[in-house]
């Protein structure tokens, strides 16, 4: 479109994908897509068949084989790919989350919560906590709690830290004064440093948001990379930065939480790659079958 800032009609968006040389056998149903989705989160999708000479002098010309459909199968595909791994993801979370708590309150018995106990946490994270529980108040089960023990500041770990935000999760466990419980947390998973744990936790937590927000999946390139040892993971070098390593790590957290959950995974992911209805996008995606 010749200028960038001028808003478009979906008429004028179909014309311009055509005069590329994308094929459009069903303008209706183009239109209909343009209107839900939008071009531009349709773009990431079309990317894949610019022809990269074009695409450098910002022309934007496609392969000569481009039609919509297989634009919308690759975007179908990466819903649905987004779906399932934010399940599993959901799970890797959960079991972190779950183990920390068990964990830390074991070892603070007399201290239901502990995670505002400067002893036991970092003053940093108990000021931040302090503001957080104020919303968590409004949350059922932590008004109902209240509403019994009207005495309490807090509830207890077990039930406080349910209702956490993930990122909160993740800097309540950084906040943990003790060394030794950190390194329970992080040794049920098979790492043996620290940092390497903190790593897992960070991609994962951030292809965990691209999920939730709906964007690019399939073909996203991390910006800061796994670390530890590739081999640990099964990785080859350069996968560290990719959503092939990312399942790689998801199937390798997976296997030490339940096998049978890593098993399930691989099963669905391998029956969604392989659908009749992606064969003609087979080319884009097989690499995630891994």
């Amino acid at each position: 479109m010749a200028d960038r800032k001028t808003a478009t009609t979906v008429e004028e968006q179909i014309a311009q994908l055509q005069s590329r040389g994308m094929k459009i056998s069903a303008p209706e149903h183009v239109k209909k897509m343009l209107l839900s989705v939008g071009y531009y989160r349709m773009g990431f999708y079309w990317y894949q068949f610019e022809i990269p000479k074009y695409r450098k002098r910002d022309e934007h010309k496609f392969r000569s084989d481009t039609s919509w459909e297989k634009v919308e199968a690759l975007y179908d595909f990466d819903d649905r790919f987004r779906n399932l791994l934010a399940f599993y993801l959901q799970t890797i979370e959960t079991d972190i989350r779950t183990y920390m708590t068990y964990t830390v309150s074991n070892h603070y018995k007399t201290d239901p919560i502990w995670f505002v106990n400067p002893l036991c946490v970092e003053r940093d994270f108990i000021r931040e906590m302090k503001a957080s529980y104020e919303k968590l108040k409004r949350n059922e089960v932590i008004k109902k709690h209240h509403r019994k023990h009207p005495e309490d500041t807090y509830a207890p770990a077990w039930k406080t830290l349910e209702f956490l935000m993930f990122g909160e999760v993740q800097r309540l466990y950084g906040s943990i004064r003790e060394a030794s419980l950190r390194q329970q947390i992080y040794a049920r998973y098979a790492v043996a440093e620290e940092d390497v744990f903190e790593s897992y936790v960070n991609i994962l937590r951030d292809v965990r948001n691209v999920c939730a927000h709906s964007h690019l999946l399939y073909d996203k390139r991390l910006y800061r990379g796994i670390k530890g040892r590739l081999e640990n993971l099964g990785l080859v070098p350069g996968e560290e930065f990719t959503i092939v390593g990312v399942l790689k790590l998801v199937y390798y957290m997976l296997r030490r939480i339940d096998p049978e959950k890593e098993r399930e995974m691989r099963e669905r992911l391998h029956g969604l790659v392989n659908q009749e209805e992606y064969r003609i996008v087979r080319f884009a995606i097989a690499r995630l079958d891994v």
